[in-house]
C-alpha cells in the first residue's frame, strides 16, 4: 500500500497504528516505513493557554460580534505580547470563528400605499423654480 504525504501529525499516528496492526512490525519498522521520528509517538504537549482562553471568552463576551483581528489588537493594546498565530489556534479551538446570528426582525405585512384626501389636494404638485436674487447683487 502506498501512501501519500499526510499533512496532520494525528494522522501520522493512525497510519503508525494500523502499520503495527496489519503488518505487525515494531514501532522502529513502522517510522522508518513512514519516514516519521520516533519521538512524535512519544511527544506530549506542554502548552498551558489557560490565560489565552480566559481572555478571549472575556473578549467575546463583550464584544460578541467582532472577530479575530478585533481580539487580537485588543489583547495588544493591554500589553501582552502573544504570538498572533497562538491566539488564532485558541481562537479556533474555542469556536469564536463562527459567525455569530444577528436575529432578524419581524415581516411587516404588506400594505397598498394611502392617497392622501382632504380639501387641499388637487391632484397636481408645483415645484418652484424660480431663481432667488443673490444677496451678492443687492449691495449688501
Amino acid at each position: 500500500m502506498c501512501f501519500q504525504k499526510v499533512v496532520r501529525p494525528g494522522d501520522r499516528k493512525n497510519i503508525l497504528a494500523y502499520l503495527q496492526e496489519a503488518h505487525e512490525v515494531s514501532v522502529t519498522r513502522a517510522c522508518k516505513a513512514i519516514g516519521l521520528p520516533k519521538s512524535v509517538l512519544y511527544y506530549h504537549s506542554v502548552k498551558d493557554d489557560s490565560e489565552v482562553v480566559q481572555k478571549l471568552q472575556e473578549l467575546a463576551e463583550l464584544k460578541p460580534t467582532r472577530g479575530f483581528p478585533y481580539y487580537f489588537s485588543r489583547i495588544r493594546n493591554e500589553g501582552k505580547i502573544w504570538n498572533h498565530k497562538r491566539v488564532k489556534r485558541v481562537y479556533d479551538l474555542l469556536a469564536l470563528n463562527k459567525r455569530k446570528r444577528r436575529r432578524r426582525l419581524p415581516q411587516r405585512p404588506l400594505e397598498a400605499l394611502q392617497q392622501p384626501t382632504g380639501m387641499n389636494y388637487n391632484g397636481v404638485w408645483i415645484l418652484c423654480m424660480t431663481p432667488w436674487p443673490m444677496a451678492a447683487k443687492s449691495g449688501s
